[in-house]
């Protein structure tokens, strides 16, 4: 059986000629491996987020407001309307 090349495998330093291609092959896999694996969970939230928005549209931190207070709020943050 033939022995492997002395290129093949992991390059041993830095400095060596195949070391630039090794790693950048290295770094592209983990992310796509990232990329793969973050997709399906941003998916995930979002999803849960319009589920939880349709069934209670207050955000945690409106929820342990009553209604009236919720409703004083909104209106501070609406600008006032513009004189024509």
């Amino acid at each position: 059986m033939d022995a492997a090349p002395a290129h093949a495998g992991i390059p041993a330093t830095l400095g060596h000629p195949d070391a630039a291609r090794f790693w950048l092959a290295v770094i592209l896999t983990g992310i796509g491996a990232g990329i793969g694996a973050i997709v399906p969970l941003l998916l995930a939230v979002v999803s849960a987020t319009l589920v939880a928005r349709s069934i209670e549209p207050r955000s945690i931190y409106d929820a342990r407001l009553t209604d009236e207070e919720v409703a004083a709020r909104q209106r501070t943050r609406e600008p006032p309307p513009h004189p024509v």
